[in-house]
């Protein structure tokens, strides 16, 4: 099915994916903006939300990840005050392991499902997909 652009849904879709790959974010959010005003497809309409939720879920897993050595370092500058000790050496190198995991998974999924998008596939996530059922 063609979009009013005179692309395909699939490939409208995918773009939508690829550009949450790359982190270009303001062109996801314009192109969400458009579906969503301008496309009826439903398919399209969930695919493009379903990229941005995406998106938005792997940043907000990689900056709560991120929060982790500050607040353990916290606790443990508190406990000093009351005699006790909370030192962990490699807390830092384990949170940025977590978070290169976190954003490399985050790029492969987005590669299959933008690949899957071309021919208007849909491979679900439950989590994300019951967020869409509930609010498209």
């Amino acid at each position: 099915m063609k979009t009013k652009l005179g692309i395909t849904a699939g490939l409208l879709g995918a773009g939508a994916y690829f550009m949450a790959m790359l982190g270009n974010y303001v062109a996801l959010i314009v192109l969400v903006g458009y579906v969503l005003i301008s496309e009826t497809n439903e398919w399209l309409r969930s695919t493009v939300v379903k990229a941005a939720i995406l998106a938005v879920t792997i940043d907000v897993l990689c900056a709560l990840i991120g929060l982790l050595p500050g607040a353990i370092n916290t606790i443990g500058g508190v406990m000093e005050i009351f005699g006790g000790s909370l030192y962990v050496p490699v807390i830092n190198q384990i949170c940025d392991a977590l978070v290169r995991i976190v954003t490399y998974s985050g790029k492969i999924l987005f590669l299959v499902l933008g690949f899957s998008s071309l021919k208007q596939g849909y491979i679900r996530i439950p989590v994300i997909d019951s967020i869409l059922e509930r609010h498209i």
